[in-house]
């Protein structure tokens, strides 16, 4: 259940943003609580709502660079992110590691969960939760979408679903990280990135419910791992494919 919204004081057009989807602590900085996120980074909150120093929380939404009321912390999480009491959802499989041929992705690092570098993106496809509303991941709400970004455009591209996280290894120009278990490992149907090299999956749970296999327990209380492959044919490394970066969801009732 969600509990609260966050919202961030003097925000400026110029301010670098960025998206975050990340579990973490809430803890007790020198002048303000901070979220620690398990990337070992740290955002000022200026509103935690109903949560205390030493709660676990989740937060979805963006962030921006900007001077914060901790020394050190240079960016604050602001007033469309999503924070509630658990962690349904979690980004892993970055190319921060070395990829195929040395494909990292331009400008990786452990906070950047991006994909390796493809021919149109240097720094790697990502996939991600869309704000679309409350309670994501809800099966009933069905109001949680998913965007795939920095894609080749107009390229073939396929959503795998799987049971489980694997150690990473490469496939075609990148790596993969999700595999098979109880249900094997199912996917969407193909579909074309844009002429920006995106792709968008909206109403997401009755999508899945309706294009996948009966045998994955799309329902509540079932954690499941996503990854896209796509088409690269002058991919940096050679194979004329890539992926992207993987996504785990605990779906909600």
């Amino acid at each position: 259940m969600l509990l609260s919204l966050l919202t961030l004081a003097a925000l400026t057009p110029a301010l670098d943003v960025s998206y975050i989807a990340e579990c973490g602590i809430l803890v007790q900085g020198t002048n303000c609580v901070l979220f620690q996120a398990e990337t070992g980074v740290s955002y000022e909150i200026e509103d935690t709502g109903a949560f205390a120093v030493g709660d676990r929380v989740h937060v979805v939404g963006t962030w921006a660079s900007s001077a914060t009321c901790e020394p050190g912390v240079d960016a604050i999480i602001y007033d469309d992110s999503i924070l509630e009491a658990n962690c349904p959802v979690e980004q892993f499989c970055g190319c921060h590691h070395a990829g195929p041929c040395g494909n990292t992705g331009a400008g990786q690092d452990l906070n950047t969960w991006n994909g390796c570098g493809n021919s149109a993106h240097p720094e790697g496809a990502s996939i991600s939760i869309n704000l679309g509303g409350f309670n994501i991941g809800s099966v009933s709400a069905d109001n949680t979408d998913i965007a795939i970004r920095r894609l080749v455009p107009h390229e073939p591209f396929i959503l795998f679903v799987g049971s489980r996280r694997v150690p990473r290894r490469a496939l075609g120009d990148g790596l993969i990280c999700i595999g098979s278990g109880g249900f094997g490992l199912a996917r969407y149907p193909v579909v074309q990135a844009s002429g920006g090299g995106t792709v968008s999956m909206h109403s997401f749970m009755s999508r899945s419910i309706a294009s996948l296999p009966a045998r994955v327990p799309f329902q509540p209380g079932s954690t499941l791992y996503f990854q896209g492959w796509y088409r690269d044919p002058a991919s940096p490394c050679g194979s004329g494919s890539n992926t992207t970066a993987a996504l785990k969801l605990t779906l909600l009732p």
